[in-house]
């Protein structure tokens, strides 16, 4: 980018999946931020759109794949990782995309909650872009993401605690030093203003558009449905995990110190019981891959399997039946056509002899 690189603003949105950072790239969307030209189109799961940039989510997914790494992985990247070859290509081709989107302009903002996963190359991206970084990093309660993730993916509830917390320990040990905002999703969604007034004074901010201007289609936005799953404390949760949900509360007031030290200190804890957890998890990402490739069914699959073979045997029931009815119904209109036949009521008295005869109605 040009030597001026450094007095634009570059807000980078990070955040677990399911956390709300399609909420909040698009209010700083709203406020005039740039998001550039390449949309992911909205989705069954998101349908007020993702607000990603597509090519630059394509090509973080990719270099995932490359380094045998997918979205729902909880597993460490495979050692200097950002030295091979799949990396310097992606480096380059991302350097690119930066300079021709977003090279003229003054604000812009960027969100793919791969990112997370992927920001040791991507600050040498930064740098490599004479990009000063100004981080949001968004968050949601652990247990409403896994709700989400549950609906949305079937991934169990122990494999979400320990993808939650991959994601941020990673945000947290690669942003420090940064400018940063931690934010919470609820925050979001009662008071935007808040959140927006908090994000332009940590970052010396004037947004292009002011708040009365963007109110109506930032409320339209963030509408309170937008949040289908609420709960209030992480009473249910791993301890590792409710100790950092409440550092990450504690940092939205203050982003640097102790967010940190409880992140230090829940990595070296995690160290010691990965193992365990690691296993746990690991065995519910087998099932997992192998149900989305079809090779074992899941308990809800089952059920919706049975659902549809009642169903079929229902309708092929159903129309036995009336195919019944239908030939029975055949069967005494002609049985009424031939006692309504003048034959019939000629032959009466033989019928009447007969029976007396052989003793037979």
């Amino acid at each position: 980018m040009t030597a001026d690189s450094c007095e634009k603003k570059a807000l980078i949105v990070l955040g677990m999946h399911r956390s709300g950072t399609s909420a909040m790239s698009r209010m700083l969307n709203i406020l005039g931020a740039d998001l550039g030209n390449s949309p992911v189109p909205p989705r069954f799961d998101n349908p007020k759109g993702f607000w990603e940039h597509r090519e630059i989510r394509d090509l973080d997914i990719q270099l995932r794949e490359n380094l045998g790494s997918q979205w729902h992985d909880v597993r460490p990247l495979p050692e200097n990782w950002c030295e091979t070859e799949a990396v310097k290509e992606f480096r380059l081709r991302i350097s690119a995309i930066l300079e021709r989107d977003f090279g003229r302009s003054s604000l812009w903002a960027l969100k793919d909650p791969h990112m997370c996963r992927l920001l040791p190359i991507w600050r040498r991206i930064f740098a490599d872009a004479n990009v000063s970084p100004n981080f949001v990093i968004i968050f949601r309660h652990p247990l409403e993401v896994a709700a989400s993730l549950k609906k949305r993916d079937d991934l169990s509830l122990n494999h979400t605690m320990l993808f939650w917390l991959t994601h941020v320990l990673d945000v947290d040990k690669e942003t420090r030093g940064d400018p940063r905002v931690f934010v919470g999703f609820d925050e979001l969604i009662s008071d935007w203003r808040i959140v927006a007034e908090r994000v332009a004074e940590a970052f010396d901010i004037t947004w292009p558009v002011t708040y009365e201007a963007a109110q109506a289609s930032v409320k339209k936005f963030l509408e309170p449905d937008l949040k289908h799953h609420s709960f209030s404390d992480c009473h249910d949760c791993p301890k590792l995990v409710s100790l950092v949900h409440d550092a990450l509360l504690a940092a939205r007031q203050s982003p640097y110190g102790t967010v940190s030290d409880m992140c230090d200190l829940v990595s070296r804890s995690l160290q010691e019981e990965r193992s365990t957890f690691t296993a746990r998890s690991l065995g519910e990402e087998i099932q997992y891959i192998l149900r989305e490739n079809g090779w074992v069914r899941s308990e809800r699959d089952a059920w919706a399997s049975e659902r549809h073979q009642w169903a079929s045997d229902r309708d092929r029931w159903e129309s036995e039946r009336e195919g019944l009815l239908e030939r029975l119904n055949e069967r005494e209109a002609k049985i009424a056509a031939i006692a309504g036949s003048r034959s019939w009521r000629w032959t009466a008295p033989l019928r009447k002899l007969w029976s007396g005869f052989s003793g037979k109605p």
